[in-house]
């Protein structure tokens, strides 16, 4: 899981104290300063609790060419893990799938004052189950440029049953277009159809649905679903289209019903918590699920699901498309 955006709407998402508290910190500071905060702002002494757990890199270079160092690399780290990467740079990381997450991230960080929240599941070296949470947040230099990020990261045990349970769960990421389309995509129609959102979007936060017609999407029309946003409280999502391949597939048509009416168990189970990313964020989000036919022949689905906007900022409408794979 992999989020990327307004410092505000990470933080509900953290599920870690010390990275709840490093972010208020932060946050303290720029609604003070007025701006970004800069290192002076994070004295080591004033990080005494997190500090075995911290890392600090420095942005060098400019643009694509830009490469991250490691400054702040924290003891628990080094203990952790058995190395030391302070003053080493980011594409040296022995992790190389974590690594290319984060930088694609950080080149989004590089330009808009972001903060980055991921989660996942990894293996420690004995192959049982530990939750990964970090946090990173960035700095500015004297001129106001984001010349470093700030980051904290812990993991926890997970018991192994709970691990065999969530192998079934979803694995999604929810952040800016350019991430999605580097790093979870794979589908080519899904990927046409977040570039057109993108395109559709230009300067905003999010695009609307008077921005595009119907037969222009003709690649992924039976598979398309336009859901409403009801006020409330919570607001409720209600299918208003439903494509044809999708009720064909499913044996159902959900238009007119709400989110949580979905007679799929599973999907009723996991598609609250997901699309409610969508809202917190107003962030594009990708998503893959295993789950069963009714029959219990298992598939896996591949969706992408866009915020859109009559404003461009506050989202009225959610498009989602979909693709099924079998095993």
């Amino acid at each position: 899981m992999l989020f990327c955006d307004r410092p505000e709407n990470v933080d509900a998402l953290i599920g870690l104290p010390n990275l709840r508290r490093l972010l208020a910190e932060w946050l303290h500071h720029r609604n003070s300063l007025g701006r970004i905060p800069g290192r002076a702002q994070f004295p080591p002494e004033a990080l005494r609790y997190i500090l075995g757990n911290l890392f600090l890199m420095e942005i060098e270079g400019e643009g694509e060419a830009a490469r991250y160092r490691y400054r702040i690399f924290g003891s628990n780290f080094i203990d952790g893990r058995g190395y030391d990467l302070t003053g080493r740079y980011l594409d040296e990381h022995p992790d190389e799938h974590a690594a290319l997450h984060a930088r694609h991230a950080y080149r989004i960080m590089q330009h808009k004052p972001y903060a980055m929240l991921g989660r996942r599941t990894i293996l420690d070296t004995y192959g049982l189950p530990l939750q990964l949470e970090v946090l990173v947040l960035p700095l500015a230099d004297e001129q106001g440029r984001i010349r470093y990020f700030l980051g904290g990261q812990y993991h926890s045990r997970i018991p192994v049953d709970q691990a065999n349970q969530r192998r079934g769960e979803a694995s999604y990421a929810c952040a800016p277009a350019a991430i999605l389309l580097e790093e979870c995509a794979s589908d080519p129609d899904l990927r046409r159809l977040l570039m057109d959102w993108e395109n559709w979007r230009g300067d905003r936060h999010m695009p609307s649905r008077s921005d595009f017609r119907p037969e222009t999407l003709g690649y992924l029309l039976g598979r398309l679903m336009l859901l409403d946003l009801e006020p409330g409280e919570p607001p409720r999502l209600r299918f208003r289209l439903v494509g044809s391949d999708i009720v064909q597939n499913r044996g159902f048509d959900l238009t007119g019903r709400l989110l949580e009416e979905h007679p799929d168990p599973a999907f009723a189970k996991t598609a609250p918590a997901i699309y409610a990313q969508v809202l917190a964020t107003r962030q594009p989000l990708w998503v893959s699920l295993n789950l069963a036919s009714e029959i219990g022949l298992p598939y896996r689905l591949e969706a992408l699901i866009l915020p859109l906007s009559s404003d461009g900022e506050t989202i009225d409408k959610v498009l989602s498309a979909q693709v099924s794979y079998s095993p």
